[in-house]
């Protein structure tokens, strides 16, 4: 998954996601990537 960063699409230096889970089933509903600085 890419950024959209300053106009451009660009890949995460270190590409890292998170678990999206829904609370009343506990199933994973996702995945988001998480950016870093």
């Amino acid at each position: 998954m890419q950024f959209y960063i300053n106009g451009k699409w660009v890949d995460p230096v270190e590409p890292r996601t998170l678990d999206v889970i829904n609370p009343a089933t506990e199933a994973i509903a996702g995945r988001i990537s998480i950016g870093s600085a």
